[in-house]
């Protein structure tokens, strides 16, 4: 009778850690708290303090699937501080290869991945035959599409003089056609169309992000007023990054306002030298919406993209 009563405590447990672990795209999923410990972990990371970095990051995962996250790459640098303080994870470097679409030469290229390889007996060959099935699970008639549309969006917007009715109807016709796909097929993630890398022998670089075509639909004040509240849960649900819907509300507010900038200092890091002032404010309005803190940002941007 212990035994059962004691059987029945496990698997109550088990399934009440489940129900409280969060997927990408699941629409119970609140991911704002999880963008802001990635900023905590990656300003821990760039100051080498790797163990309380990893700390941060291995709790985060027990409780969220995780992302990713360009520039930040939390998932990458998770796996690389477990080399670094000596643990395994033969598990998560095989998921990096299967869902984040990582490539022997990835690997190869950065000492510290490579030594990962080494120190979890996983075999070039296997690296090589673990994205292919990465490759063979990517929908490429919707990788196609999306990146037609971004092609059309470019080839619109470059030509001189610009005619800003096609710039409108090329928007129009790029906002219908996603709504199909996200409709039909979800949203696209990484698993679903790729990434910008080449796969099955293509003779091009793809641009599969919907970065640019949104901020650009965000413009349009009455396309932002009808689908700010739904790119919001996208952010929530781990589908759209933070940034992303910033530079939306930011294009449609400074579309409207004659410049200006709701979430400030997202358009031109110059603007961190200008000004000083108490961002408490600022920073609780960007915390609402998953983004870091002025100062973050501040410090990411000479760290990662000046590399001072």
């Amino acid at each position: 009778m212990k035994k059962t009563i004691f059987l029945l405590y496990v698997v109550s447990i088990t399934i009440s850690c489940k129900s409280n672990f969060s997927k990408i795209g699941d629409v119970k999923s609140n991911y704002i708290p999880y963008y802001l410990k990635v900023y905590k972990a990656d300003s821990l990371y760039l100051t080498k303090n790797y163990q309380q970095s990893y700390e941060i990051l291995d709790s985060l995962f027990k409780k969220y699937e995780p992302i990713n996250i360009p520039l930040y790459f939390e998932y990458e640098n998770y796996i690389k501080m477990a080399v670094i303080n000596n643990k395994n994870k033969k598990k998560d470097i095989i998921k990096l290869i299967k869902k984040y679409d990582y490539r022997l030469d990835d690997f190869e290229n950065d000492s510290i991945l490579k030594l990962a390889l080494k120190r979890n007996s996983i075999t070039k060959e296997k690296v090589i035959k673990l994205h292919a099935k990465f490759e063979n699970n990517i929908d490429t008639i919707y990788r196609n599409i999306i990146h037609k549309m971004n092609n059309d969006d470019q080839f619109v917007r470059n030509l001189q003089p610009i005619n800003l009715a096609d710039v409108k109807k090329v928007d129009f016709k790029n906002d219908s056609i996603l709504n199909i796909l996200i409709n039909s097929k979800g949203f696209p993630l990484i698993t679903t169309v790729g990434s910008w890398k080449k796969i099955n022998n293509e003779i091009e670089y793809k641009s599969v992000s919907l970065d640019v075509l949104l901020i650009h639909f965000s413009s349009n004040k009455e396309w932002f007023e009808k689908n700010e509240k739904k790119y919001f849960q996208y952010v929530k649900q781990g589908l759209l990054y933070p940034f992303v819907y910033a530079y939306m509300f930011d294009k449609n507010y400074n579309a409207i306002n004659s410049g200006g900038s709701y979430f400030k200092y997202l358009f031109s890091n110059v603007l961190f030298e200008e000004n000083q002032q108490n961002f408490k404010e600022i920073n609780e309005i960007r915390k609402k919406v998953g983004l870091p803190t002025v100062e973050f940002q501040k410090f990411h941007y000479k760290k990662r993209i000046l590399k001072q």
